[in-house]
């Protein structure tokens, strides 16, 4: 269950994680308490404006033993709970019970006994549930059918209390039901929900399998068809001058491939890895990323502008969004527009209370409007001047969702693009 805090959460005292199922288990067994304890203070307030006192012992037995389970289900224990509540309902529903006449509609309760032991036991212990249910059945027939039940003091009561007591016994029923009922309601649509989100996902990825594995299959065996091909030519040629243009071309395929091997596993280190969340300085992660990209070709003509403050402090996965920032400064040496005098890449950063936006801008060749709804698709590639595996922009596009961000674009052809990524800090 996730960490975030909910309105019923002080019905819980554990500090570990819960599955859901467990988590709204406990806070519904909580919740009844709760009803139960309501139930109890009101009948006392009912029977003391009516001079009626007698059954004051077993309604404050009902408060303390609701409480008590309530101390239990806090400390985690919910099995135990979970028995100790069932017995206390059944135990004071058969009791209350012998003290009845049908007009004061305590039988109900045995139905909202029932469908309080299947709800909180569930499908995991079926048989526990049933068991409670049997029970309840068992001790209907016992006090209603057979007469068979405890001896216990009750003195006569007016008939404007079995009214009052019956519309008590029907809106706590009334309530009760209506709790367990939106509990089902909710594991079921939560259930059907996260069912259609997971298959949805599943969708997804078998599309994106099915393209990585045609793409890439054609992108791990090119270079080598390549290099096999300048093998050939060198062990043919005699010339020095040949021999050290294929090696060279054979180190360019190379590199080629290591990077797209490189992209393959940043794309399955973001699908498997969780998140690992640290503090760092801004501007000096960045700068860190532009030492790391000053020999890839044509950096040394670009003026990397970096305006971010150094106090500028950021709470993220570093590895991550080294990534990110490395595919988008990396693509703007790689596109940047070698007939402007002036290239530039300006990295810079607005940071709010709920947002962090990194902005990384350049006046290389710009996109094409035709291709600004696909560059962040699987294996695109927007240049035919690209030599890229065509998962830069995917992988970025894939990792923020995954840190719980997001990607713009802002791009005019020729004149240069800006990617913005808002990472949402109260994620993090």
């Amino acid at each position: 269950m996730a960490s975030e805090k909910h309105f019923w959460d002080f019905l819980l005292a554990v500090n570990y994680p819960l599955k859901r199922s467990v988590y709204k288990k406990a806070i519904l067994r909580g919740q009844l308490t709760l009803v139960a304890m309501v139930v109890g203070v009101a009948y006392i307030i009912i029977d003391y404006t009516n001079n009626i006192p007698f059954n004051h012992p077993y309604y404050i037995f009902l408060i303390i033993f609701s409480a008590f389970t309530l101390l239990i289900n806090r400390a985690g224990k919910f099995n135990f709970a979970n028995f100790i509540f069932l017995i206390l309902l059944n135990g004071l529903i058969y009791v209350f019970a012998s003290n009845d006449t049908y007009r004061s509609g305590v039988y109900i309760y045995f139905i909202v006994s029932s469908l309080t032991s299947l709800t909180l036991c569930g499908y995991e212990q079926l048989k526990t549930g049933l068991f409670f249910c049997s029970l309840s059945l068992l001790l209907f027939i016992l006090a209603y059918i057979l007469g068979i039940y405890p001896r216990i003091f009750h003195g006569d009561v007016p008939e404007s209390y079995i009214t009052i007591a019956f519309i008590t016994n029907f809106s706590a029923s009334l309530i009760t039901t209506v709790i367990l009922l939106f509990f089902l309601l909710e594991i079921n649509y939560r259930t059907e929900a996260e069912l259609e989100k997971n298959n949805e996902l599943l969708t997804k990825t078998n599309k994106e399998l099915d393209r990585f594995v045609y793409s890439a299959s054609h992108d791990l065996r090119s270079p080598l068809s390549s290099m096999l091909g300048l093998v050939e030519i060198a062990k043919r040629s005699e010339n020095l001058e040949e021999i050290k243009m294929c090696l060279d071309l054979m180190a360019d395929r190379l590199k080629v491939q290591d990077s797209f091997i490189h992209d393959i596993i940043d794309y399955a280190r973001n699908n498997r890895v969780s998140l690992s969340l640290e503090e760092f300085p801004l501007n000096e992660f960045v700068h860190e990323i532009i030492n790391q990209l000053m020999y890839n070709d044509g950096a040394e003509r670009i003026d990397f502008q970096v305006q971010i403050a150094s106090k500028d402090l950021l709470v993220s996965d570093k590895a991550r969004l080294t990534s990110v920032l490395s595919n988008l400064i990396g693509n703007s040496i790689k596109y940047h527009d070698k007939s402007k005098t002036k290239p530039y890449i300006r990295i810079h950063s607005v940071k709010s209370e709920s947002h962090t936006e990194i902005v990384v801008e350049d006046n290389g060749q710009g996109i094409h409007p035709d291709y600004k709804e696909k560059i962040f698709d699987m294996f695109f590639r927007a240049s035919r001047e690209s030599k890229g595996s065509g998962l830069g922009l995917f992988i970025v596009k894939e990792t923020l969702e995954k840190m719980g961000g997001k990607i713009s674009l802002q791009s005019e052809y020729g004149k240069g693009s800006i990617f913005s990524i808002t990472l949402n800090n109260e994620l993090i």
